[in-house]
């Protein structure tokens, strides 16, 4: 029988990712990278992607989405003084409020439960296609009961 400590989670007690989850998610990139380039706009996906689940964990423990005015540097800080603050919520060594391209994410607070992150792609301009067209991805609450 295995005791708890033994059994690999994916998430730590605060909702950060494994070592080990991590660095088998790195060699598979690698590996895939071999087979297909991956552009600046698939990086910046994958950022925004973990750029949602920081800002849902930080929702779980604050109760909301950080403000308009604290952004997502409250990923990395608490400059809004959440009593119950768990960051830094993401760790990646990268500066996570820069899109691919080195340039900030448009952070919007739309409501209580949703919020956007933008980058507005290659050329840094609204509209553009192919590598300058916008990426807008939606962080919406989740569902009651869920963390």
């Amino acid at each position: 029988m295995k005791s708890a400590q033994s059994v690999d989670n994916s998430f730590n007690e605060r909702g950060k990712m494994n070592k080990k989850v991590v660095l088998t998610i790195c060699i598979t990139l690698a590996l895939l990278g071999g087979c297909r380039k991956f552009t600046e706009k698939d990086k910046t996906f994958s950022i925004m992607t973990g750029l949602d689940d920081a800002l849902k964990q930080y929702r779980f423990d604050c109760s909301q989405f950080p403000s308009n005015e604290v952004g997502l540097k409250g990923l990395v800080d608490n400059p809004a003084g959440c009593p119950k603050w768990k960051g830094a919520y993401i760790e990646w060594g990268i500066d996570i409020t820069k899109d691919a391209w080195g340039r900030p994410f448009i952070y919007n607070l739309v409501n209580e439960g949703e919020a956007t992150i933008i980058s507005y792609g290659a050329d840094g301009k609204p509209g553009g296609t192919g590598q300058d067209s916008d990426l807008t991805f939606e962080v919406k609450k989740r569902p009651k009961g869920q963390m």
